[in-house]
């Protein structure tokens, strides 16, 4: 924290707020505050919050004798808090959201994955904070939109499975049938290998150890490769799909 205020020059306000108004300001804070409006008391700020778009303390606004009470530097801490509490309201809204659906929970968990791996490295195995930068754009598109494919591609996979097996047990289906469903089938294990060596390569702890130990570019190829992959498996199966409709249509 230190090192971050120094190097703008000291240019960045500091506000230190206690929960406890008793509270003082603690001691490796005390040097930061430029005075001592710098430390504010919670209760006085929530006490002067409105839902005014000027955030002007009511009691301010109301009675000229208390507008000593609020010194104009608290008034501008009142409504950077206002302000930034609704981006945080609305952030948290938003995480909540994202949880709902398997993208968001995806995300979070590769977000999750770089805070745990680059926060953790030996100092042999450091990474640069533009190649964390990198890795991250990368995981968090591409990589995202991979294992949301993945899976999507493996519900899709165990469905075309199951409705060859109905189609395999039609008790009208002829011998002539039943040899072109077995090349289907041989078909289908193709590619659930394909899914499941991809599903292998991209799951979290693999790219745990990939995002510390290749390059930015290197995880962009393997994405790039991955993503033709799951572009040829999904034409392998609208093939096979034809082909077990064609068989079933009979």
């Amino acid at each position: 924290m230190t090192r971050e205020y120094l190097s703008y020059n000291e240019k960045d306000k500091l506000h230190v707020i206690c929960l406890d108004d008793k509270a003082k300001c603690p001691h490796f804070l005390r040097g930061f505050p430029a005075s001592q409006d710098g430390h504010v008391q919670l209760g006085k700020l929530l006490e002067a919050l409105s839902p005014e778009d000027h955030f002007v303390p009511q009691n301010v606004r109301k009675d000229a004798t208390d507008i000593d009470e609020y010194t104009h530097h608290e008034l501008e801490v009142i409504t950077s808090l206002q302000r930034r509490w609704r981006r945080v309201m609305k952030a948290l809204a938003d995480a909540r959201f994202l949880r709902k659906f398997y993208e968001g929970q995806v995300f979070l968990q590769l977000f999750g994955l770089c805070q745990r791996r680059f926060s953790t490295l030996p100092g042999s195995a450091r990474v640069s904070a533009k190649e964390k930068i990198r890795i991250r754009k990368l995981l968090f598109t591409d990589g995202v939109n991979i294992l949301v494919d993945l899976d999507r591609m493996g519900i899709l996979l165990r469905q075309l499975k199951e409705y060859w097996k109905s189609v395999l047990e039609d008790r009208h289906v002829t011998a002539e049938k039943i040899e072109e469903l077995d090349k289907v089938h041989g078909q289908i294990g193709s590619m659930e290998t394909k899914l499941d060596d991809l599903a292998q390569a991209w799951s979290l702890e693999p790219l745990g150890i990939r995002i510390i130990t290749v390059t930015a570019k290197t995880l962009g190829e393997k994405a790039r490769e991955a993503q033709r992959i799951i572009r040829a498996v999904k034409q392998e199966m609208e093939v096979a799909q034809s082909q077990v409709n064609e068989v079933g249509m009979h």
